[in-house]
């Protein structure tokens, strides 16, 4: 994780663009189903959304499958440039 965040440090040292990215390590493990299926496009009949295959807390929450979960919400909120 720590040479990930070190390569994209390194990079805005280098850059004239200006662009930072932002670190966010510590997004909840919960998620709505929302943000782990709808808003990522995830068919209604995919696999992933089988109890089999995702941990559901209750109906419309889950143990997030993909760190994607987060990345609209991230966009929602006017971040442009981030790691998850």
């Amino acid at each position: 994780k720590n040479k990930i965040y070190g390569y994209f440090e390194d990079l805005k040292s280098s850059s004239d663009d200006g662009v930072v990215f932002k670190n966010f390590d510590q997004m909840p493990a919960y998620v709505s189903t929302q943000a782990c299926f709808d808003d990522v496009l995830v068919p209604k009949d995919h696999v992933s959304r089988k109890i089999s295959d995702t941990y559901y807390k209750d109906p419309s929450t889950v143990l997030r499958t993909h760190t994607s979960a987060h990345q609209t919400e991230l966009l929602r909120e006017g971040e442009k440039a981030f790691l998850v």
